[in-house]
């Protein structure tokens, strides 16, 4: 780019900075301040550098850039300034010899003749522009924290020589009034009268909302209770109600009875030293300040009360955690001491104050509210709806902090719930007022002020960067998670000890594995929210963070292997912060747009960004261990349902953005798994479709292969054979090509269902041994899992039942092993399949009701798969009579497939429609629900063979019953033809499907209508055929009813050959005869 142009870009800001730099060299000039006019006129050279530069004209914007932000810094501060003290000037000299080094850096750069500059190595020149960039804005950081931290010193002297003055003054107004007050002195040391206490002894007002806290208030009334004078703290984070909880406790009745007006609250808040304590503590029990001791007199006050006396010191962190926190510890032990007194402290942070003998047990750090409390604590403030399920999702945001609660509560009276909820995730700042009750920011502040923080500052380093981790971290990799953070553990006990982070102890109370059961660190939401805002965290620390998390996302690739339980347990208490590291990491080439001059704005990443502007393929390379890290965790969703899609839609952004389709196709693959294994058919399809377009203009087989197995899978839901066939095919042809044998074999597994379902049941076997040989030579022990459980359910199709419970059992174990238990839930169905079939009903229950538990454990009680059981869970109990609680189940189920438009789970619900129907007698409404499923095969030719087989049977079984019911005459003839129509046509299905316990029943139906017909001969034969069926697969229950019909055809056949011979006697004239042996073939009959 030519000089010309590099000047036009430099036009916005050089001129800005140079008017602001001109400002201070004349403010150093009119106050004779050497370091700012050296100071100035240094930054004034660079921005001509910058302005004459004809070669990088990004990276000298950049520079010119940088030294505005330092032009209107310098501006700000000195600008209306009398005076700099000895401090300040050191700084500014500090910030002058960087600006130094800089300036001999970049000059010969711009000075180089056309030959230097062809000697002279492009890379090198870069990196001397980026150091100096760095160097400029890490100079002008430090400047800006030191001169703040100036500021608020000199801010103390002068409040400390204020409160000095202030007491000389008060002093000598005492001396001057000393003759005046001799008899109120008098008075005075004897202790405030009682006229006196009933204002000095003024608590403050219960509160008005206290939800939840039970067991901890319980708690702390049965410590101020006991007989030896109880000495208690309240410990916790800011924000966490203990000063409620103390006032909360002053006023239960049981203490009010046994402290009545001897109870005492003092607020500490103002009291910054041990003097600023007994002032607060003698102000509120009427002492004056111009006493001498009055630590004695106070003292003093309680044990001339001759009962028990209860003090509250709260906020008693202010005083304490200052440099007279020993001074403050003697006044509190001299306290404790008092007999009769039982003092109560609330204090932020963890750390109990030394020189008392606390009370045991002690009450726990209050942690915060319990779901059902917090929602009372935010429905009590506004008129919000009870069911709007953005109220619990903004409560958990904010770890239902109690402060913040309330403050979300009040907000919610002007802006609806999901509003808020958009807020919080943008930033929102809660507060009413800016003070310590009212505002959470000013909460969290004070607490970072801490005496013992300040002194350490990598406890603010470290807590930005447990910011960035919902999920907190393990305590025993904190020096490996935050490796360049100096002195992390000593940095962490600042951070515990402030209770600006916890320790949660629920991993080693649930009993795991030993490297797993360590406490972890947390950081509340509001604490982690103010952090990003205020105190986001350092380059260096999100790299490593980066880092750190794309090496642990690679155990996902063992997720499904013999290896899947071990790989969750490591993920699952990691994934929350995997998503937020990588989805940070992905919304920075969003934010920029990806080019060399915007990707060194980049905070940290796997290299380092010189070396990323230097070498640009090292960015693609960044960007895609992102996206494979995205990918996987998509992975990880569909196997345990936790996790979020945000990450790899923003990946999908960052590569549409940067211009990379195959990293774009492979997000959009991934992403449409994800939809289709939560039943988001019409979303997963686009995407798919998307992504395999994609995959062909860049030529990607192995991706191709992928996308069309996905379309398959997607197709498979519709119910469209043809096309779902084509895709799988399709699939498998790419990935022979790509030599992709996962997918190959994921489509010869898929391929083998859509042959079962339509009856082709060899070529089913054979295609699901193939898959299942690629899958145990891969170890994919849950794609081993799934083939198994398929060719047990091509077995139980067959009624090969043994077998096929020794095929779905092996399933089971090998799904769980693999970490799949969600898909577990697939043979545990068929397994019931398999006793609903033999009408084992009971059992058939008990199967669904486990693979329910399971899908309820892993919080998918309203996906897809936990539907299909809850229908087989209606059947069972249609089939058990309890038919109310079937239609409630059969209802819930259909609700979702409709939804989702899942065709098959549509039609199953129809058929457990229509079979409640014909049991109550409702037969019309059953004709018409079976007459759906049928019609809607007719219109459409899909795959649900077996559906259809079921129709027609139950059809015909519904006809035969009204025929029984409503039928008379020539009426009854047509319901009973149709009935025979019917189940002759189910026969047939059942006959292509091989499906022998199907093919039996609806021979046994064929049987019962020729019986009603009275045609004896081929009842018989159709019920012979079906008892031996039914006796050979074991479905005892049918084969007993089979066997009672076969009974009542021998009984008609007896009467018609009795009848044929009283006949043929009473036509040769033998009637009495012919009575006797009508008397003789109805005895034999009975026999």
């Amino acid at each position: 780019m030519s000089g010309r142009s590099a000047k036009a870009l430099a036009n916005n800001t050089i001129p800005l900075a140079r008017k602001g730099l001109e400002v201070a060299h004349t403010i150093g000039e009119a106050s004779n301040l050497n370091v700012l006019k050296g100071l100035s006129g240094l930054a004034l050279l660079i921005l001509d550098t910058c302005e004459q530069a004809s070669r990088y004209p990004a990276e000298y914007e950049e520079l010119s850039r940088r030294t505005y932000e330092l032009a209107m810094l310098i501006v700000n501060h000195i600008v209306g300034r009398p005076e700099l003290t000895f401090q300040q000037e050191r700084h500014l000299e500090s910030l002058r010899v960087v600006l130094q080094e800089i300036l001999v850096e970049i000059q010969p750069i711009g000075k180089r003749t056309r030959l230097q500059r062809l000697l002279t190595r492009q890379q090198k020149d870069l990196r001397t522009l980026y150091s100096s960039q760095r160097k400029l804005e890490e100079a002008v950081t430090l400047f800006q924290m030191n001169w703040n931290l100036e500021i608020i010193e000199s801010v103390g002297r002068q409040n400390r020589q204020l409160v000095q003055q202030h007491q000389v003054v008060m002093d000598l107004l005492s001396e001057v009034h000393n003759s005046q007050m001799v008899a109120l002195e008098k008075s005075q040391m004897k202790g405030p009268s009682r006229q006196d206490r009933s204002s000095a002894f003024k608590l403050p007002r219960a509160p008005v909302h206290f939800f939840g806290r039970t067991n901890e208030l319980s708690h702390l009334v049965h410590l101020c209770s006991k007989e030896d004078c109880s000495k208690v703290t309240i410990l916790g984070p800011g924000g966490m109600g203990k000063t409620n909880l103390a006032i909360q406790m002053l006023y239960e009745s049981h203490i009010v009875k046994l402290y009545d007006d001897r109870r005492f609250f003092i607020q500490c808040e103002s009291a910054t030293s041990s003097d600023g304590l007994l002032m607060a503590i003698a102000n509120q029990l009427g002492f004056s300040r111009s006493q001498n001791q009055p630590l004695d007199k106070i003292v003093q006050l309680f044990v001339d009360k001759s009962a028990r006396c209860l003090l509250v010191l709260d906020n008693f962190e202010t005083p304490w955690d200052t440099e007279d926190k020993t001074n403050v510890e003697t006044i509190l032990g001299t306290l404790a001491d008092v007999q009769n007194l039982c003092v109560v402290i609330t204090m932020r942070g963890t750390e109990m104050p030394l020189g008392v003998a606390w009370t045991r047990p002690f009450l726990p750090s209050l942690r915060p509210l319990d779901h059902d409390s917090a929602r009372q604590a935010f429905f009590a403030l506004n008129e919000c709806a009870e069911d709007d399920a953005a109220v619990d999702e903004l409560l958990e945001k904010l770890d239902r902090v109690p402060l913040a609660v309330a403050l979300v509560g009040v907000r919610a009276q002007f802006s609806r719930p999901r509003q808020i909820l958009d807020a919080w995730g943008a930033g929102l700042k809660l507060e009413r007022i800016a003070n310590r009750v009212d505002s959470v920011d000013v909460s969290i502040r004070l607490s970072l002020e801490a005496d013992r923080v300040r002194r350490t500052p990598e406890a603010t380093e470290l807590l930005g960067a447990l910011a960035m981790l919902p999920d907190g971290v393990r305590e025993d990799v904190v020096g490996e998670v935050f490796a360049h953070v100096p002195r992390a553990h000593e940095a962490l006990a600042v951070l515990l000890q402030t209770a600006l982070a916890y320790r949660d102890g629920s991993r080693a109370s649930q009993g795991e594995s030993t490297s797993q059961n360590a406490d972890t660190i947390r950081v509340l939401a509001p604490i982690r929210q103010y952090m990003q805002r205020m105190h986001p965290i350092l380059p260096i620390h999100r790299a490593c963070l980066e880092a750190y998390y794309v090496a642990l996302s690679s155990w996902i690739l063992k997720v499904g292997t013999s290896e899947g339980m071990q790989a969750i347990a490591i993920l699952t208490p990691e994934i929350g912060n995997m998503h937020s590291v990588i989805g940070d990491a992905l919304s920075w080439y969003i934010r920029g747009d990806g080019s060399e001059e915007t990707i060194g704005t980049l905070p940290g990443g796997l290299h380092d960004k010189l070396v990323l502007k230097a070498q640009g393929e090292h960015a693609d390379a960044r960007l895609v261990g992102l996206m494979e890290c995205a990918c996987r965790m998509t992975r990880f969703q569909r196997y345990t349902s936790l996790g979020s899609s945000r990450t790899v839609e923003t990946g999908i952004a960052a590569a549409a953005k940067l211009k990379q389709p195959n990293l774009e196709g492979r997000g959009k693959l991934a992403l449409a798994q994800l939809r289709r294994s939560t039943g988001k058919r019409s979303e997963a399809l686009k995407l798919a479709e998307e992504a395999l377009a994609l995959a062909t203009l860049a030529d990607d087989t192995y991706a191709m292969a992928e996308c069309c197995h996905t379309l398959g899978t997607i197709s498979t839901l519709t119910g469209s054979g043809a096309e779902t066939r084509k895709h799988f095919e399709e699939g498998i042809r790419l990935a022979v090509l790509a030599g992709n044998e996962a997918c190959q074999a994921k489509c010869l597994a898929s391929l083998s269902e859509q042959f079962g379902n339509a009856g082709q049941l060899a070529e089913a076997q054979t295609m699901s041994e193939q898959a299942l040989v690629i899958f145990r030579r891969l170890d994919d022990l849950t794609n081993i899992g799934m083939s198994t459980f398929y060719v047990g359910r091509l077995y139980c199709l067959r009624s090969c039942f043994r077998r096929a419970a020794e095929c779905l059992q092996e399933a089971i174990r090998c799904l769980k092993d693999a970490g799949a238990e969600v898909e577990s839930v697939r043979p545990l169905i068929i397994l019931g399949e398999a006793r609903y079939t033999q009408c084992a009903y009971d059992e058939a229950l008990a199967y669904y009701e486990k693979g329910g538990e399971v899908l309820r454990r892993n919080q998918m009680s309203r996906k897809l798969l936990a539907s299909y059981v809850t229908l087989r869970r209606a059947e069972a109990h249609v089939e058990l009579g309890n038919l109310d609680e079937g239609k409630m189940l059969a209802e819930e189920a259909f609700e979702v497939f409709s939804r989702d438009q899942m065709m098959h789970g549509i039609l199953g619900s129809w058929l457990v429609f229509g079979d409640i129907a014909t049991r109550r007698g409702e037969y019309e409404e059953a004709e018409g629900w079976y007459g759906r499923v049928l019609g809607l095969q007719g219109k459409k030719k899909s795959s649900f063979v077996e559906e259809n087989g079921d129709g027609h049977a139950r059809l015909g079984i519904m006809l035969l019953r009204r025929a029984e019911v409503e039928g008379s005459g020539e009426r009854k003839e047509r319901l009973t033809e149709e009935a025979l129509v019917r189940c002759v046509t189910a026969f047939a299905v059942s006959r292509s499907l091989q499906n022998v316990v199907n093919q039996a029943k609806a021979c046994m139906s064929i049987g019962e209508v020729f019986l009603k017909q009275g045609e004896l001969a081929g009842s018989r034969a159709c019920l012979e055929v079906s008892m031996e069926l039914l006796e050979r697969v074991g479905v005892t229950r049918s084969a007993e009813g089979c066997r009672g019909m076969l009974e009542e055809v021998g009984r008609r056949e007896e009467e018609a050959r009795t009848d044929k011979m009283v006949d043929a006697l009473r036509s040769l004239g033998v009637t009495e005869v012919a009575g006797r042996k009508r008397e003789v073939g109805e005895e034999m009959v009975e026999i």
